[in-house]
């Protein structure tokens, strides 16, 4: 979604510089001075309804996605708290429209690794941009699906499941309490409902004390 670079091409599709350049020359593909990719939307609908056709083809082009952003994502939360802060912000600015399809998928899918991998890049793009809508939009949908896993689940909890748990109830957090005091409407409900969320958090990384790191 929004273009994507030769790398993203590679990693996600399997594709050269050839196959692009191929595409390009068809009219099917633009290419940016900078060297991005971009396809007209009505073109990328009808090939993703092509894949739609194969499932296994679109649930593997959906994790090659996921797993390229979601390390995109780990990458530039990391690269923010240095020099490259302005950079970084820059290249999330064209790049964030994939990653929170990747996103999405990841919480649909129900990959525990990646959300925990995913949710401080994600959360803090949507801050630096004061985006807190999106932020919480995304925040939520992981904690719905994360509370109930863990109420299905019951103890003892895997590491897993008590990362990514402490991690969606800490940005949750955050997020809500942000947003609550730019006064973005209905925001202040959503802190004091993330309370709780942080209380359960809480108790799952107690009962995993010495057990595993919850980073």
């Amino acid at each position: 979604r929004g273009g994507f670079t030769a790398a993203a091409a590679q990693r996600v599709a399997g594709a050269g510089l050839y196959d692009l350049r191929s595409l390009v020359n068809r009219s099917l593909l633009s290419c940016s001075a900078e060297g991005r990719f971009e396809m007209h939307e009505l073109l990328r609908q009808f090939a993703a309804a092509k894949l739609a056709q194969d499932s296994e083809a679109l649930k593997a082009g959906q994790a090659a996605h996921a797993s390229f952003y979601v390390r995109a994502l780990a990458a530039w939360h990391a690269g923010a708290k240095g020099p490259r802060q302005a950079d970084v912000i820059q290249e999330m600015d064209v790049e964030i429209a994939n990653a929170r399809v990747a996103w999405d998928w990841t919480v649909a899918s129900g990959d525990l690794l990646g959300l925990s991998r995913a949710v401080d890049g994600l959360c803090t793009y949507y801050d630096w941009r004061v985006r807190w809508q999106d932020g919480l939009d995304a925040c939520e949908a992981a904690w719905e699906y994360l509370d109930g896993l863990r109420a299905e689940l019951g103890p003892p909890y895997t590491c897993e499941l008590v990362r990514a748990t402490a991690r969606g109830a800490y940005r949750l957090c955050w997020l809500g309490r942000r947003a609550s005091r730019d006064g973005l409407v209905g925001a202040s409900g959503v802190a004091e409902a993330a309370a709780p969320a942080a209380e359960r958090a809480l108790t799952m990384i107690e009962g995993h004390r010495g057990g595993c790191s919850t980073g």
